[in-house]
Parts: C-alpha cells; structure tokens; sequence
C-alpha cells in the first residue's frame, strides 16, 4: 500500500476514533458511520496510466514487450481497437465490459475475438498473473485505441480515459519525426484535464541513432514551448518494453494519489467540521432559538424543492448554449479549413511536384489508389478529430458556466437560512454557494473561497454522452493523375475541396449539433440540477438533524450539557490538527 494511502486511512481511523469518544452525543454516531464508504474509495482507488498515440505508434508492441508476453494483439485494423486495462491477478481472463456495466468474460487466449467484436463493448479488462503489473501497482496500464480514429465508441474512450486517467505514457513513432497535429490536439486535450505524460519516441530502431537524438530534441522543444514539458524524449525500439518500466517506475504515485483522493478527504473535513461545529452551538443555544432554526431550516428544504422543479426542464439553461457552442465549433472548423485542404490525400500527391513527379510515376500510381480508396477516411479522421476537440473544448467551457448559474440559482432558495447557518457554523462561509455570501448583509464583506459545495467545476464525466455521433459528410473531389495537366488542375482541386468544406461538411456538421445535442445536454442539466440540489438538501437536513438531536440531548438531562461541550469542541480541534498532518488543507491550514 502505497504511503500516501496508508496515511489517508490512518487520518480517517483516527478521526473515527476520536469521534467515538462522544459516540453517544447527538448525532455523532452518524459521523463515524460516513466515514466507511471513504475508507473505501482510498483502499480501492487506482491510478490509471492510459497508453496513447496514433493508430500503429506501437503501443501494443511496447507494452508485450514490458510483460515479456504477447496477451495483447497486435497489427489489427482501427475499427477492431478497444481500450484494454491491464491488472495483475493469480488466474488470468479476460472481460468485455459493456456500456451498462455488465461484463462478459472470456479465457486469455480469446482476446483476439474479443477485439474483433470491439463494437459490442466500451473497453476491455485484461487480468494477468504479471510480475511488471505487479511492481507497478496501483498503476494500471491502458492501452488505448489511437487518439486519431474516428469511430464514434473510441471518441467515447477518449473521453473516459481523459477523465479517469491519472498519468499519460504518449508515444510518437520517429517515422512522424515531429508533434504532428493529431498529436498537438492529444496534448492539448490531455493538458486542459490537468493531467501529467511522459513521452516516448517509438520504432526508433527504425532511424540512425544520431537523427533519432535530433527528433527527440526538436519534439521536447516543442513541447516545452507549447504545455512547459520538462522532461525529456525516451527513444524506444519496437521491443525496448524496459524504457517504459523505467517511466512507470519513475512516476510518483505518492503524488498522483494525493492529487487523486485528497480533495474527497478535504470535503468530508469540511463537512464534518461543519457538523461538529452546529452541535456543540446547538448544545450552547437555549430550546427556542434552537426549534426556531430547526423550522427555518424545514421551510428552506420546501423551497429549495419548489426551486428545483422550477428549473428542471427549464429551456433557458440550454437554448442559447447549443446556438454558441454549435457556432464555436463551426467557427473552428472554418479556422481550419486551409489546414483541411492542404491535407487531404489529393493535396498531398499534388505536393511532390517538379522533379520528384517526374521520378514518381509508380508511387503516384500507388497513391492515386489510396487517394481513392482511403483518403476519404483519411478526410473522415482529421475531420472526427477536429470535431471532437472543439465540441469537447466548447461544451466544457459551457458546462462550467451553467455549474455557476444552477447553483446561483438554487442558492436563491436558501438566502432566508443563510444567516441562521452561519450562526451555528462560523466556517459556513467557506461552505455555502457564492451568491450567498455576495448577497447576504451579514456575510457580505467575507473574503473566503467556497468549498465543495459550491460546485462551480466541471464534472467531466458528464461530457461522454454529449460527444454525439456526428455522420460528417465524405467528400467526392475527382482526382486525375495525366502529368501534363497536374499543374493546372491543382488550385481547382483545392478550391473544390475548400468550397465542400465550407458549403457542405461544416454546416451539417452544426446541424447534428442543433438537433442532436439538445437531448443530451438538457439530460445532463438535469443531472447538474439534481446533483446541486441533493448535495445543498443533504447539507441542510444534516444541520437540521444535527439541531435536534443535540437539543433532545439536552431534553434527556443524562448528560453534564457543559462537559459535553468541551469533548466536542476537544474533539473538533484535535480532528483539525489531524488534518494538518494528513497534508489536509482546512481553512486554518490552506495557506
């Protein structure tokens, strides 16, 4: 168990014991009871190292080669890709998981035929009685479907794994020999998610030593330029599986598990904090101040209900949005169309030119064939690409502002018990949704950040179901290869294809966004709604709870009120001081 972890459960089992001192006190028993799922989560919690780069980089062959086996195959097509997570086990199999869930297991040696019924699956567990996984754990290896497919499920597991993914082992094949674009949008994506990579420069047995040095140096160059990379390149052959040992191992999961858990630990702090702070000012108030907060409390439950239902289904929250983000993402479309053009198979055959088309007529011929065959793929992917990134980028952007609104709105509901909060928990203020505070006289010059029940971050979960299947249209452009008319046909050529791009793909590709999105996004308002709602309902009826069971404590008389007072206020410091060691950032602290 990694240090980090053990401290986690070790801070959660001594604030349970410390609680436990007072385990007959109000509601106390209900806090020590909140702590097991916690417990839980940190015991559980894995670190996902997904491993990315373009179709044929060489993922798969790296990773074989780490394993010193060959679990994972390896030269089959894009369409039968599929995200498989790497676990260490005792018994080996293998499990397709589908979007519901459900798991369908099949022996080790099937592995082949579950990718080639990828389609029926979102991703792929691989167990494996693997000493390297088992050194390596709690990372657990991804190997992912290339960041450049346009199939509609691997966008999906982009998505996913942008989410879940705590580390990132990049590769780009020296036969690119730069960040190409696909790349540059891969980093981009998995930058803005705040996520750490390292970069390996794959099939580098492919080049002379002395140009794979140069590659290497151009590309942490521009990585550095561009997202302040400050590592280096590792150079990899198609079978150097011990360069990525050496990057696993060199990654700190210390850190990457205090980055991943420590917010959940901070929360539960606030919130327990909050909880010891209203009873032991419940116990010091008298009975009618007390049943009066408790009937305030009860009519800012019913209006925040009455306000939820107002504003489920409410059009405000997504009309205007699905206009702006369907006109961002045509506004990037358009900002790329010179790049969409020059790109394209055709663009490319015409940009041999002078003597090299004189020496070139049989790889003309060749990609003439591709060009026909394959470069409306090759069209599709660049396109499937750019969309993803922009309607990504643009939804997220939104997301996080509508997360600020909801719950500005839903803390119009509770402006009437603002005050009675804070005067049973002075840290209400770094608890409460910012409006409040900015609206509220008694609060109104605090200068203290909102905790996590403010929520105005991006859940980006929510993200995956708006990546709508987007049916882009191909393009039809007419090729001809005669020498002597090349030249004149070139610049028509691009025209035509920039004139499609324009006319045709970049509208209907805002067109599905206008009339497929909406259901998407208005479910996920509702959730956004729904999930604000719960967290500020589950707030108030703790505190609610809270007073009542500490004002029955002083009805039973079993206890010496002031005695009781002083455990829980001992308690509460003690939990603080706790948290401090833990590396738990509390309000005393967070400095």
């Amino acid at each position: 168990m990694l240090q980090t972890q053990q401290r986690f459960l070790d801070y959660l089992d001594a604030v349970q014991a410390e609680l436990g001192k007072a385990s007959s006190v109000g509601d106390i028993q209900k806090n020590i009871q909140a702590i097991e799922p916690l417990k839980r989560e940190i015991v559980e919690a894995e670190l996902i190292v997904p491993v990315v780069g373009a179709f044929s980089a060489g993922k798969s062959t790296l990773i074989n080669s780490l394993l010193g086996a060959g679990p994972l195959p390896v030269g089959i097509t894009p369409e039968t890709a599929l995200a498989t997570e790497l676990r260490h086990s005792a018994s080996e199999y293998v499990e397709g998981i589908r979007a519901d869930g459900e798991a369908d297991r099949f022996d080790i040696g099937e592995i082949a035929a579950l990718k080639e019924q990828a389609q029926q699956y979102e991703y792929a567990k691989v167990f494996l009685n693997s000493e390297p996984l088992q050194e390596i754990f709690p990372l657990v290896l991804v190997d992912m479907p290339g960041f450049d497919s346009p199939l509609n499920l691997h966008q999906s597991a982009i998505l996913k794994y942008l989410s879940r993914g705590s580390h990132y082992a990049v590769l780009i094949s020296v036969e690119e020999g730069t960040v190409t674009r696909s790349a540059q949008r891969q980093f981009s994506e998995i930058h803005e998610f705040g996520k750490g990579f390292s970069v390996f420069l794959s099939k580098a047995d492919l080049r002379p030593d002395s140009e794979v040095a140069d590659i290497a140096g151009n590309i942490a160059e521009q990585l550095e330029d561009d997202f302040s990379f400050g590592g280096s390149v590792e150079p990899v052959s198609m079978d150097d599986g011990q360069s990525l040992a050496r990057m696993l191992h060199a990654i700190n999961p210390e850190e990457l598990f205090g980055k991943l858990k420590r917010p959940d630990l901070e929360n539960h702090f606030s919130e327990l904090d909050g909880s010891l702070n209203t009873q032991i000012s419940s116990l010091q108030k008298d009975e009618p101040e007390n049943r009066e907060a408790i009937d305030k409390l009860a009519a800012g439950l019913q209006e925040l209900h009455a306000k939820r239902k107002r504003m489920i289904n409410h059009a405000r929250y997504s009309t205007n949005r699905i206009q702006t983000i369907a006109e961002g993402v045509g506004a990037d479309l358009e900002n790329a169309v010179e790049e969409l053009t020059r790109h394209t198979w055709c663009c490319r055959l015409f940009q041999l030119g002078g003597a090299d088309l004189e020496n070139a007529v049989e790889e003309l011929k060749q990609l003439a064939q591709l060009a026909t065959s394959g470069g409306a793929d090759a069209l599709q992917r660049e396109l499937s690409e750019k969309v993803r990134t922009s309607l990504v980028s643009r939804t997220k952007k939104e997301m996080e502002r509508l997360h600020q609104e909801i719950a500005e709105d839903l803390a119009g509901s509770l402006k009437d018990v603002s005050s009675t909060l804070f005067s049973y928990d002075k840290q209400y203020l770094e608890k409460i949704p910012p409006v409040i505070r900015e609206e509220s006289e008694l609060l109104k010059d605090a200068k203290i950040k909102p905790a996590a029940i403010a929520m105005t971050g991006i859940a980006i979960p929510l993200l995956i179901p708006l990546l709508i299947p987007l049916s882009i249209p191909l393009l039809g452009v007419a090729i001809l290869f005669r020498r002597d008319i090349i030249d004149k046909i070139r610049k028509r050529q691009e025209e035509e294809i920039r004139n499609q791009l324009i006319g045709t793909v970049i509208p209907s590709v805002q067109s599905k966004i206008r009339s497929e999105l909406p259901k998407h996004f208005d479910e996920q308002v509702n959730a956004l709604i729904d999930e604000q709602a719960k967290v500020l309902d589950e707030h108030l009826k703790a505190r609610q709870d809270e007073i009542a069971a500490a004002e029955q404590t002083k009805q039973d008389a079993m206890r010496d009120i002031e005695q009781t007072i002083a455990e829980l206020t001992g308690i509460r410091d003690h939990i603080h001081s706790l948290a401090k060691l833990a590396t738990l950032r509390t309000r005393r602290n967070e400095k």
